[in-house]
């Protein structure tokens, strides 16, 4: 399983919704391609550089850990 998870976060002054912030984590098979997405979204307003770097690298961590438990590494 490839050991790359790349965070995808935008919350520019469009985004999908107005108003939030959203990050994402791609959920990878055994051959290394993406099967899921896990997602955070938060209101636009309660978050600053330092909650979407915390978002980004649990949504990495916890997609990982789903990741490696689909494929029996964990």
């Amino acid at each position: 399983m490839s050991n790359v998870t790349l965070p995808c976060s935008s919350s520019g002054a469009r985004t999908h919704q107005d108003g939030v912030h959203s990050i994402s984590a791609a959920i990878l098979g055994a051959d290394g391609q993406p099967i899921g997405t896990l997602s955070i979204a938060s209101p636009v307003s309660r978050v600053d550089d330092a909650v979407a770097a915390a978002q980004g690298e649990a949504a990495i961590r916890a997609a990982r850990l789903i990741s490696a438990r689909l494929t029996g590494e964990a």
